[in-house]
């Protein structure tokens, strides 16, 4: 499991998307993104923001509905070059679609993007 430091006296504000999302819950999911967004929004300068992702299923709308608000996320911090933002990307070691999701956000956009292999048994 990779460790992600934070410059000393520095705490990270923190918002969790979990779960997993198909078009009948494509509204939790936008929920959670738009919870997400307003924590980078509302970052003070230099505040640092961590998204943390656990996602096991996404269908083809809800990969739009991620793909659309990471771009929202990658524009905002173009805009705003005092926000920063961490974005771990947390996967189950058996989880082929969402490690390979996962590369294809990180090459896709320009973010601080940090995959992390877990293991659902040990992480409770």
């Amino acid at each position: 499991m990779k460790v992600i430091d934070l410059p000393v006296g520095q705490v990270a504000k923190k918002a969790k998307v979990e779960g997993a999302f198909t078009f009948l819950s494509a509204g939790d999911l936008i929920y959670q993104l738009e919870t997400a967004l307003e924590f980078v929004e509302s970052s003070k300068t230099f505040e640092m923001t961590s998204i943390s992702f656990h996602v096991s299923f996404l269908d083809v709308k809800c990969r739009k509905i991620l793909f659309n608000y990471m771009g929202q996320i990658e524009a905002l911090l173009k805009s705003d070059l005092t926000k920063e933002v961490i974005i771990e990307w947390r996967f189950d070691w058996f989880d082929d679609d969402m490690i390979e999701l996962g590369e294809l956000l990180d090459e896709f956009f320009e973010l601080n993007f940090h995959q992390i292999e877990t293991d659902r048994l040990y992480a409770m």
